[in-house]
């Protein structure tokens, strides 16, 4: 780990060195025609949660070793009594004494116990089978697009919150491009919010710059005037389109529910009719409704207006159509 034994690599890579006393792992990237970046990562939390994930292996298979003894044990102490009490009987015959049905032939009994197991067994690989075309049919159906949709599905969590005395609730909807991206900046006196999309060649690239947009905005969306640190992001990170709403909480006027809305300009129109028709309902019960009779695409924020005015902005001339 020196910049003298470094270099730059033509693609992504990764060198590990966890049989050190100090385990760690270096990944380098290109990042330009003469410069990359290199970042060295501590494997020892790593190592740390191997260690105890073996441990659980082992011990969970002790326990399944132990149990199936048991079990292998009861049956067979089933079968061979019975096997014994058979013998009683076939002599008892050999011997012309009447065989009784409590001292009769038992062989059912543990043809029914076999019956179990491979029912049992049957089962195990039915489900194990279906678990496999499942498995299948997923890796035919994954392509780069839907990878990085639902990574940025699990990134961008539908949020809900209350702050500078307004109750907010902010989602992803449809199939939102893997550049699209939102944030809330909210603290007791102030809240911001920013929806926007990142374009790129790949959907990778995309999902890469929202991400990268999101965490530039969260460090420096206050540091000085909105407008200048929205209009940064946009062009450092490829931002092709950029909605803003913010209020402070000595605002005042009506209640009411404000709409942001990252979307084509007819789903847009919609959405806007629907949040006007029921001033009472809470930001979440608008996102439902909207969801469930628009089948929208994009990023969608209501806002339920307590005792404050909302500034919404649009960054840009051009309606966004993500359809």
């Amino acid at each position: 780990w020196s910049l003298d034994s470094l270099s730059r690599p033509s693609e992504p890579t990764a060198t590990s060195a966890i049989t050190s006393a100090d385990p760690y792992i270096v990944a380098l990237a290109p990042a330009g025609p003469a410069s990359f970046i290199a970042v060295r990562l501590d494997a020892a939390p790593m190592l740390a949660r191997l260690d105890t994930l073996r441990q659980d292996i082992l011990l969970i298979s002790c326990l399944a070793g132990i149990i199936g003894a048991l079990l292998a044990w009861q049956v067979a102490h089933r079968i061979v009594g019975d096997l014994h009490q058979n013998q009683r009987a076939i002599a008892a015959l050999d011997a012309g004494e009447d065989v009784t049905a409590s001292k009769g032939f038992r062989i059912r009994e543990a043809s029914d116990l076999a019956d179990a197991v491979r029912l049992m067994n049957a089962s195990q690989c039915a489900a194990a089978k279906r678990l496999d075309l499942e498995t299948l049919r997923r890796d035919r159906g994954r392509s780069p697009e839907s990878s990085a949709a639902i990574y940025s599905q699990s990134v961008f969590k539908p949020l809900s919150m209350h702050a500078a005395g307004a109750e907010i609730a902010v989602r992803l909807m449809g199939d939102a491009s893997p550049g699209a991206f939102f944030i809330v900046w909210a603290n007791s006196d102030k809240t911001v919010i920013a929806a926007g999309e990142c374009a790129a060649k790949t959907p990778a690239d995309a999902l890469a710059l929202a991400l990268a947009a999101r965490d530039f905005l969260e460090r420096h969306l206050l540091d000085g005037d909105v407008d200048k640190q929205l209009a940064l992001a946009k062009a450092a990170y490829g931002v092709t389109a950029l909605e803003h709403a913010e209020w402070r909480a000595k605002d005042t006027s009506a209640p009411s529910v404000s709409l942001l809305a990252l979307t084509d300009a007819d789903t847009r129109r919609g959405a806007e009719r629907f949040s006007a028709t029921d001033p009472g309902a809470t930001p979440i019960e608008v996102l439902d409704g909207i969801e469930a009779l628009l089948k929208p695409t994009g990023v969608f924020a209501a806002i339920k207006k307590n005792s404050f005015t909302a500034q919404k902005s649009h960054a840009g001339e051009n309606e966004h159509d993500q359809s």
